[in-house]
């Protein structure tokens, strides 16, 4: 969203543009655009009479949707998974909202754009069809990786145009690129349950395979003299028990260790994300964003994957091999990996400075594409 926004403030000055998302207050207040909620209410009640709430307020968002999109002239869905299924999203959630967004804007003319945005298999058809229908009445859809253009086109979408750009975030600006302390390793960590096909057992056993095997990877580095910090990146806090969890777990595994070695390092923006990343000489990271914010400083990074959109970005940028699934994670194999990345830690950089530059070409292109096709039109 953040790279929208330089966007028209930089090339359409003169375009009134407001935003409806999740905590417009703060996004008022961050970027100084008007903000609607995108949800009317989202209590935690439970009962008879909250279930009843739940579904008049569903009724009630949906017209809000509708009634917001018929205001616009150009509606923007800036990038992000939003046809991915590898983390939990009923069908009645962002599914049925995006299909809204798309749906009204072809009956009122508004232009739709969804752009380098993501998407990955579905298992569950009424997700699946949401997905389909947004991406096909839209004016305009671009995706961040090959992979995500195939799935669509899997789905019987017409893909001949729809192009492939990188992830949007690489069009934000970065601090100094530093070398930072090989001493100094990022570690990103997650809630991770699996993907919207985990039942509640078997998500927790996923869970606590990864928490175990990333517990005894950060245990080992620190024993051989690395310090860790671990990141989350997540702004409503639902990582912070995984963190807790896991600084108390490893230091009962490395008994005696210095204070300061192992630290929780708190980040709810990607400013906070680079704060903690810049200094350090490597990342290994799952959430996704980690893995973004850390290609963009150039850093020597793995990769734990929950979902295509991790291979296809390693890939994309040359670090295949530092790409591992989180189902199959083992933290003897993870230790390799980490010395092979640190050992050709100079050369990896080489690589990834070269295709960041590449990256901020094609997405000016694309931001040309869009001022073309959506703007100007």
């Amino acid at each position: 969203m953040e790279a929208v926004l330089r966007f028209f403030a930089a090339a359409h000055p003169d375009v009134a543009v407001d935003v409806m998302c999740g905590g417009p207050r703060n996004i008022q207040d961050r970027h100084h655009v008007s903000a609607t909620p995108l949800l009317w209410y989202a209590g935690t009640a439970s009962g008879i009479m909250a279930g009843v709430l739940k579904a008049l307020v569903k009724v009630a968002d949906s017209v809000r949707i509708v009634g917001w999109v018929r205001r616009h002239d150009v509606v923007i869905i800036p990038g992000m998974g939003v046809f991915e299924g590898s983390l939990p999203a009923p069908p009645w959630s962002e599914p049925l909202r995006l299909f809204l967004v798309s749906l009204s804007g072809r009956v009122f003319g508004t232009k739709v754009g969804y752009v380098s945005v993501g998407a990955d298999a579905v298992t569950k058809r009424p997700t699946r069809w949401l997905f389909t229908q947004a991406a096909r009445l839209a004016t305009y859809c671009s995706c961040r990786d090959s992979k995500s253009r195939d799935v669509l086109g899997g789905w019987g979408i017409d893909i001949s145009s729809v192009p492939v750009y990188p992830d949007l975030a690489f069009a934000l600006p970065v601090p100094p690129p530093q070398l930072g302390d090989p001493k100094i390793v990022c570690v990103g960590v997650m809630d991770y349950h699996g993907g919207d096909d985990a039942d509640g057992t078997e998500g927790t056993n996923i869970r606590d395979a990864y928490i175990c095997e990333i517990e005894l990877f950060i245990s080992k580095i620190l024993r051989a003299g690395r310090d860790v910090r671990l990141v989350v990146g997540d702004a409503n806090g639902s990582d912070d028990a995984v963190v807790q969890e896991i600084m108390e777990d490893v230091q009962r595994r490395v008994p005696g260790l210095d204070r300061g070695r192992l630290v929780a390092w708190p980040a709810v923006s990607l400013t906070d994300i680079f704060g903690a990343m810049t200094s350090a000489g490597s990342v290994v990271a799952i959430r996704f964003h980690n893995v973004v914010a850390s290609l963009m400083l150039g850093k020597p990074t793995i990769a734990i994957s929950y979902g295509s959109k991790h291979d296809s970005l390693m890939e994309d940028w040359g670090l295949t091999e530092f790409c591992t699934p989180v189902k199959m994670l083992d933290h003897e194999h993870l230790a390799a990996l980490f010395t092979e990345l640190s050992d050709g830690a100079s050369q990896l950089r080489d690589i990834l400075t070269e295709r960041k530059a590449a990256s901020e070409l094609l997405l000016a292109e694309q931001f040309a594409r869009i001022s073309q096709t959506l703007i100007t039109a």
